[in-house]
């Protein structure tokens, strides 16, 4: 039987021995164990040294926050509202997945989301400014004629 106590015990974060077992806390980087075998038992305890063919975490998906990111990218140099729309679907689909732990990337999706959100807005503010200079030419160029109005 070990000396020290190998679960984790989140009540007693201050304390130098486990609240259950009586036994010393062990540090918080030998707790983690980074490969298993077959059987359960940890291979090693050290995150440097794991033998070949350990088991590893896979990565998460990150398929929406990479989708969100580049279309948001391109909605603020090139394609406006085509790409800024597809951004922020991307974007809020994304960081749904991170959050319900399906995919990573949340801060990618999230950043693709807030260039779509911009562009968006830029666009319609350079659609307006359009519509006001037409008026003002149109109306300028109507009050310059013999006759006016």
């Amino acid at each position: 039987m070990p000396d020290y106590c190998v679960k984790l015990d989140r009540d007693n974060k201050s304390s130098q021995r486990c609240t259950r077992c009586k036994l010393r806390c062990e540090s918080k980087l030998a707790q983690r164990t980074f490969a298993f075998s077959d059987k359960g038992v940890p291979v090693s305890n050290n995150p440097y040294q794991n033998p070949p063919g350990a088991n590893f975490q896979q990565e998460l998906p990150q398929g929406m926050a990479i989708a969100a990111l580049v279309t948001g990218i391109l909605s603020l140099t090139l394609c406006g509202a085509f790409t800024a729309i597809p951004a922020i679907i991307c974007g809020h689909l994304g960081v749904k997945q991170a959050d319900n732990g399906e995919a990573s990337g949340r801060t990618m999706a999230l950043a693709g989301m807030i260039m779509g959100y911009v562009s968006l807005a830029l666009t319609f503010l350079a659609i307006i400014f359009y519509i006001v200079v037409v008026f003002v030419l149109v109306g300028a160029a109507a009050a310059a004629q013999p006759g006016g109005l």
